[in-house]
């Protein structure tokens, strides 16, 4: 009986550590793709979610692969409407890093200091 008693417990303990280690692998993998969303700043998108003319939710700041995830998951159900607008994209070529620039009418750009 000792032997079935050390078996088990010896089970239970690889059981924990295995489910240990998938949530911390899947905690890394979602801190990974977060980073990286904010890193390459990528398109985000609007999504609204209708059916029957009524919108059931809205969510905002959506990157492609959000949208995709999303889309995929929608297939299950019945009569409901994805609509997907894209924001408006973060123009790079206004700022500087670090430094402020002011727009005047007879200087295009000028920074500051």
């Amino acid at each position: 009986m000792k032997g079935f008693s050390a078996a088990g417990q010896f089970g239970k303990t690889l059981g924990y550590i295995t489910w240990g280690l998938n949530g911390a692998l899947k905690l890394v993998g979602t801190l990974g793709r977060k980073t990286y969303d904010l890193l390459a700043n990528r398109d985000k998108y609007d999504v609204e979610i209708t059916t029957q003319g009524y919108t059931i939710k809205s969510k905002e700041d959506m990157t492609a692969s959000e949208v995709q995830r999303m889309m995929e998951s929608m297939g299950s159900f019945g009569e409901i409407e994805l609509h997907v607008t894209r924001r408006e994209s973060y123009d790079k070529s206004n700022t500087t890093r670090g430094k402020s620039k002011k727009l005047s009418p007879d200087k295009p750009d000028t920074e500051d200091s």
